[in-house]
């Protein structure tokens, strides 16, 4: 039998390409992001792809930076040709590329054609998995989560955070101390309530624009049940508190490893 992690990415991946020509500045692929409330988007000019432009290229290669979007021509951040993988590529293989490549996304091509994209967060909420919110364990979420909490103070200025961000290569930050969290950065609420408002990052404070509806978990809950309100919540982090306050983190990321491996796969 065929479990979820031998299938081909073409039973999970996003065939709805959003597209921007190669020569538009940065701030239009921030629009389209925004508009769109996508985390990428394809670069092409004439049909041909020729990478894929996500939040967090503009956050650590715009923002980060100091760069204006309204200055800098997509082509600038192009490093090479896109990744890819075909789309009979078993979704375990796609999952290792994207951690090997340090990558969030992975064009997927047929015969050497893209006909999709395929995300960490496809992985985690493809629709019709089998049984995707009962088999995992019933161990507590503290067992696996992230106890390395990275904070920032609430007067942090947008630039410092980002700044943080790209140096210890983390897509969201604590607000707050280790003892009181007050909100969550992300790399979403940089690009649309920064970037896409043409704010300077040096003058705007993390506070402005932070979610402050911080999503927590209780350290006891069983990771089959935090699984399950990751999806229905539609987030990539939860934090992890106890009676005093917060302990740890746990992403989307690591409820796929736990997965695969509790599914009797290795990655």
């Amino acid at each position: 039998m065929t479990t979820f992690f031998e299938k081909p990415v073409r039973e999970v991946m996003t065939t709805n390409l959003l597209t921007i020509d190669i020569k538009k500045k940065v701030s239009d692929a921030v629009e389209m992001l925004t508009k769109n409330n996508v985390g990428s988007i394809l670069i092409a000019r004439n049909e041909k792809i020729f990478g894929v432009i996500s939040e967090t290229d503009i956050v650590r290669e715009i923002v980060a930076c100091g760069l204006s979007p309204d200055e800098v021509i997509i082509e600038k951040l192009l490093s090479g040709p896109p990744l890819s993988i075909d789309l009979d590529t078993p979704i375990k293989e796609a999952y290792y590329a994207m951690a090997l490549w340090k990558v969030r996304h992975l064009l997927v091509t047929d015969r050497g054609k893209e006909v999709g994209l395929i995300s960490v967060r496809d992985i985690l909420y493809a629709p019709g998995r089998p049984n995707r919110k009962y088999h995992l364990s019933e161990r507590p979420i503290e067992t696996i989560m992230n106890k390395n909490l990275i904070t920032a103070p609430t007067e942090t200025t947008v630039l410092e955070a980002v700044r943080l961000m790209k140096e210890r290569n983390i897509h969201s930050l604590l607000i707050g101390s280790e003892k009181e969290i007050t909100g969550i950065l992300t790399e979403r609420d940089i690009v649309q309530k920064v970037a896409g408002k043409k704010l300077n990052p040096k003058e705007v404070k993390t506070e402005e624009i932070m979610a402050v509806a911080l999503k927590t978990v209780y350290h006891s809950t069983p990771i089959r049940k935090v699984y399950r309100e990751m999806g229905e919540e539609g987030v990539r982090h939860l934090v992890v508190v106890d009676a005093d306050g917060p302990v740890g983190m746990v992403s989307a990321t690591d409820l796929i490893r736990l997965e695969a491996q509790e599914t009797g796969e290795e990655i």
